[in-house]
């Protein structure tokens, strides 16, 4: 299991860099004053909500790769580099958390729908929404699914399976839902995004361990 906390703490190193790379780092540690995003034409009150947002999301950045070290040097210490204990081959995992994501796209799909034929002009904000929520479903969910069969195929314990799997389906969940209420920025879509990377981070770290140690 130390092996599995050691690739999740990579995961999370690395999800931490992407956010701060497209942030940058958060006000209170940078040696200058930051640029910012542009807020011209903006109402103040916008404007200072947009840059708190910006910077709540950089220190969250700062937060993965702070967890992602302490989680690898325990996971190292525990024995991580001994090698790991390749379970069973358990096909029906990915089966299960593809049936799931395949259903969450029918309903997506009818939603899109209901709103485009149903809500007439008014509704046209919503369902042009609700075509993101579906557009942003489609560009991650399908290869988080075959990584998740590959990983399998390549024997991960059922244990990290499920947990990637559910993790995978609670994110598109808060994504969708955040995103379909609003199109301003709120938590259960940031959360749902940064959920949906770190699980594509876990999963593409996991394949790559497992391609490096079946061909030594």
């Amino acid at each position: 299991m130390s092996t599995w906390l050691l690739l999740l703490a990579i995961a999370l190193i690395f999800t931490g860099l992407l956010v701060l790379s497209v942030n940058g780092p958060p006000r209170a540690l940078r040696r200058s004053e930051p640029e910012g995003p542009p807020t011209k034409g903006m109402a103040e009150a916008d404007a200072r909500f947009l840059l708190r947002w910006i910077d709540q999301y950089a220190w969250i950045g700062v937060g993965l790769v702070v967890f992602g070290g302490v989680l690898s040097l325990f996971a190292l210490l525990a024995g991580a580099v001994a090698g790991p204990a390749v379970a069973a081959l358990q096909p029906p995992a990915a089966l299960m958390y593809a049936g799931l994501h395949g259903l969450m796209l029918v309903f997506l799909s009818l939603w899109v729908l209901r709103y485009k034929v149903r809500s007439g002009t008014r509704g046209a904000a919503t369902a042009e929404r609700m075509s993101r929520v579906q557009g942003n479903f489609l560009e991650y969910v399908p290869m988080a699914l075959i990584l998740l069969w590959l990983v399998e195929l390549g024997g991960t314990p059922a244990v990290v399976l499920h947990a990637l799997g559910l993790t995978l389906f609670v994110a598109r969940l808060l994504h969708a839902w955040g995103l379909g209420r609003t199109a301003a920025a709120n938590y259960p879509r940031m959360i749902g995004a940064l959920l949906t990377f770190l699980v594509l981070a876990m999963l593409g770290v996991t394949a790559l361990y497992l391609s490096l140690i079946g061909s030594a």
